[in-house]
């Protein structure tokens, strides 16, 4: 069994508490709010810097999986993310018809699954599938860029 590296857990830990962060500007009506002053400009210092949460979480995602291939089994993980989505999006769904009481039939929201637009947050669903996607291909391109490089060096 491999060795847990401590410092991806510190990076999620961060990127988590810059996500609740973010959230936390967003609805306390600080968007609202006039930027005059020491603490108003500390307060926009530390909300840009929490505005790196999704790119965290993306960076650490491209470190974890640099060495995934483009084989069938690879693709074939994306079933698990996509099922909980599926679950999450039948949840908001169902709060929307029942609580909400919004008036859609089930054919307004299959689709609304499949277009990413059943939950506020699919978009970050909708990226990662997109990256999850590609990064083969990346992987493979970083390969062989790191192969173009050593030739280069080679020859200068």
């Amino acid at each position: 069994m491999k060795e847990r590296n401590i410092n991806l857990d510190l990076i999620r830990c961060v990127a988590a508490i810059f996500v609740i962060s973010v959230h936390f500007c967003l609805n306390s009506g600080f968007y609202e709010l006039t930027c005059s002053g020491m603490r108003m400009l500390i307060m926009c210092i530390l909300r840009t810097a929490f505005i790196t949460c999704v790119p965290l979480f993306l960076m650490l995602t491209g470190y974890l999986m640099n060495k995934k291939e483009l084989t069938i089994s690879y693709y074939k993980g994306i079933k698990r993310t996509y099922c909980i989505y599926v679950l999450v999006c039948i949840c908001c769904l169902l709060f929307n018809v029942i609580y909400e009481k919004e008036n859609m039939g089930i054919k307004k929201m299959i689709l609304s699954i499949l277009d990413f637009s059943a939950d506020s947050y699919a978009w970050y669903i909708e990226m990662y599938i997109g990256l999850f996607l590609i990064i083969p291909f990346l992987n493979m391109q970083i390969v062989g860029l790191n192969g173009h490089l050593c030739h280069i060096r080679r020859t200068v």
